[in-house]
């Protein structure tokens, strides 16, 4: 899936490329993990190859100008589809690209037969708004945390 950019005044149009996460990403998606969280163990390069090495999880990454500026990963199952991370790197964010990456997810979902959701903490509030904004709805709380649905 590929996107254009055109909303940067006086630059040429980039184009914004939606691929599978291979091998060779996994320390640039880990350092982007850790930089936004803080957090050096939570998304190590060992569990992002198992992530792509399992049939089970679908990692996919956003690449700009060779950069990857933003990653997901997520369970396609024959009920629907749950996301497990989805990151657009803060100096990126507010542009349009987190949708692409939610769109390029919901595609995979069958009409009237499948949802998607996402657990999301109850203080994050932007994350939140993002989701509402991509047609998910709170359905459930667990503890700290939201599951955020879209039903298409």
């Amino acid at each position: 899936m590929t996107q254009i950019i055109r909303n940067e005044p006086g630059r040429k149009p980039r184009e914004v490329i939606v691929r599978y996460m291979d091998p060779k990403d996994a320390g640039a998606v880990s350092r982007l993990h850790r930089d936004e969280y803080h957090a050096a163990d939570s998304l190590t390069v060992m569990r992002l190859l198992s992530y792509i090495k399992r049939s089970t999880y679908t990692p996919i990454v956003m690449e700009l100008d060779g950069e990857i500026i933003a990653y997901a990963i997520y369970d396609l199952s024959d009920s629907g589809l749950r996301i497990l991370h989805l990151l657009v790197a803060p100096e990126h964010r507010h542009r349009g690209h987190g949708a692409v990456m939610v769109e390029h997810m919901k595609i995979r979902l069958v009409p009237d037969e499948m949802s998607a959701i996402c657990q999301v903490n109850e203080y994050d509030l932007d994350e939140q708004l993002f989701l509402r904004a991509q047609g998910f709805r709170c359905t459930q709380t667990s503890g700290q945390s939201l599951i955020m649905e879209y039903a298409g």
